[in-house]
């Protein structure tokens, strides 16, 4: 093997433990449980709060686990897990929830805020915040 071969070796092995490290980091931010704040999109745009609604939801994500309360009653309970993908509205490499459905949402942390975004045309985006 010549230098050339063992210095590219190298690279890829360092571009592939920087992509994997990136998972565990989302992962670990996510994990916990949040509180809705608002919910906007659908082909009208609307806009919901509880407050609009009536409605208390709340979310959690454990290591392997998501699971939806509405009112203190449990809706939703499946699994899921970070993959790396393109969202609809762009082509670059973001970190995807898929969950045990199929189903995918992007999303964004902000501090103590986290936004869910739908992958599908008029569909809906919320924000919640972490307890």
């Amino acid at each position: 093997m010549n230098l050339k071969n063992i210095i590219r070796l190298l690279l890829l092995l360092t571009l592939l433990a920087c992509a994997r490290n990136k998972l565990p980091t989302a992962a670990t931010a996510l994990t916990g449980e949040w509180t809705w704040i608002a919910s906007s999109g659908g082909f009208a745009g609307v806009h919901y709060t509880p407050s609009s609604t009536g409605d208390q939801i709340k979310i959690t994500f454990t290591e392997d686990t998501f699971r939806r309360y509405k009112n203190g009653i449990l809706e939703i309970e499946t699994s899921y897990h970070l993959v790396e993908g393109e969202t609809i509205m762009s082509t670059d490499s973001v970190t995807l929830i898929e969950y045990g459905n199929g189903l995918q949402q992007s999303f964004k942390l902000e501090g103590d805020r986290l936004f869910t975004f739908d992958e599908c045309y008029d569909c809906f985006n919320s924000e919640y915040i972490k307890e």
